[in-house]
């Protein structure tokens, strides 16, 4: 299922070396994906194993919210097929993999799962810098270029 799903890395093996950290393959269904996706954003917020997953790619990966979410969203296709082959009911677990309730669920996730502000604010706003920037550079060059011209045509 995580196959035809697409929401696993791509491969890129050439001899004895492989890459790691590459792009997801999007092979599946968009449909199929974005369920994952939206399922898997829900899920880290009530199962303490999902919201630990959540937690290790924020804090200790840096990763965004996006590619957390999508670490989230690789680990849903596997419970599904066990959920539909044993034919059972999804159960919120603690990490020792004993039945939980929802609320105790939610207070665990709460004390041991909830991301630092700081840390969300250190892996956002990537782009937004990185334009800024960009855009400083850009006003410095023109800068340069514009003596430049001054000085040559003085």
């Amino acid at each position: 299922m995580r196959g035809y799903s697409g929401i696993i890395p791509k491969q890129d093996e050439s001899g004895e070396t492989s890459k790691k950290g590459l792009d997801i393959t999007k092979d599946g269904p968009p449909r199929y994906r974005r369920g994952l996706y939206l399922a898997a954003d829900v899920g880290r917020q009530w199962d303490p194993q999902l919201a630990r997953i959540y937690y290790e790619q924020m804090v200790h990966k840096g990763n965004c919210h996006t590619q957390a979410v999508c670490a989230v969203a690789t680990h849903l296709p596997a419970r599904i097929h066990v959920i539909l082959k044993e034919d059972r009911a999804y159960e919120l677990r603690d990490l020792e993999g004993r039945p939980i309730s929802k609320k105790d669920a939610k207070a665990l996730i709460q004390r041991e799962y909830t991301v630092p502000e700081e840390i969300r604010q250190r892996t956002r706003g990537h782009k937004k810098r990185r334009r800024r920037k960009e855009g400083y550079i850009r006003s410095q060059i023109r800068g340069l270029v514009t003596a430049l011209q001054a000085s040559r045509f003085a």
